[in-house]
């Protein structure tokens, strides 16, 4: 599913939004600061968690072994 481009807000040039979702300060609980100027909200954080945390169980589960037809 292609997510739609996020416009920048410059009325409030100074607020402060996620890179991923494009939600601002004031419509997630916390920001956390990137390196290289980017912010990640607590919701997409959690998603990415989900997402690493679910790679990581099949990394150690290993290939599959399937049967053949």
């Amino acid at each position: 599913m292609a997510l739609p481009a996020l416009a920048l807000d410059v009325a409030a040039p100074n607020t402060l939004c996620c890179s991923m979702c494009g939600k601002d300060s004031e419509h997630v609980r916390y920001l956390m600061a990137g390196a290289a100027g980017g912010h990640l909200c607590d919701a997409c954080t959690v998603a990415a968690m989900k997402i690493v945390l679910g790679q990581r169980v099949k990394d150690l589960l290993g290939p599959t072994v399937t049967a053949s037809r």
